[in-house]
């Protein structure tokens, strides 16, 4: 039901030009983790901070979320890239270094957008870059804080990945309605 409100909320109000990407990583809690509930199939990995789950989020200028996905803690930004919806046309997305590679970039490409993603310093190819865009990415960070005033997503408590992506649903609808 939330997945439905999220996609319906997002699809109304598509005006942005700008869409940030990053990752973040959540902490489970102990009761999350049980002998069947860690693994990458419950979308938890042991780190060095312990067991935790990348969320992954797109979003535009005014904070509000395109996509998120979840993904086991310990899986690159780099593992991740082909899964990422790049909802929209005609649109640039700013990403950190984390998600440079030319496998991401030629994505974008295909899929009829521009990017604006910094070059990791062991990169051969040049890539050019808007260092104003790339200045913008604070507010993807932003978005994450928010998460951390939510509870049950700062701290992961569910033992089912699906539980717990649903209250990520839920916190991406609040990001498209003012509560």
């Amino acid at each position: 039901m939330f997945l439905a409100f999220f996609d319906a909320a997002r699809d109304a109000k598509d005006l942005s030009l700008l869409r940030f990407v990053d990752a973040s990583f959540v902490k489970c809690s102990i009761a999350s983790l049980t002998k069947r509930g860690a693994g990458p199939h419950e979308a938890t990995e042991k780190t060095k901070g312990g067991f935790t789950t990348k969320v992954t989020a797109v979003r535009d200028f005014k904070q509000r979320v395109y996509t998120r996905r979840i993904d086991p803690g310990n899986d690159s930004d780099h593992k991740i890239v082909d899964a990422i919806e790049l909802p929209g046309l005609f649109r640039r997305y700013v990403g950190d270094k984390g998600f440079s590679s030319t496998k991401f970039r030629r994505r974008i490409e295909e899929s009829g957008h521009t990017h604006c993603i910094a070059q990791k310093s062991n990169e051969k190819a040049v890539e050019t870059f808007h260092k104003g865009y790339y200045r913008l990415r604070h507010n993807i960070e932003n978005v994450f804080a928010r998460i951390r005033r939510w509870t049950r997503l700062e701290l992961r408590r569910e033992r089912k990945a699906s539980h717990f992506e649903s209250f990520l649903n839920l916190w991406a609808i609040s990001t498209w309605i003012r509560i």
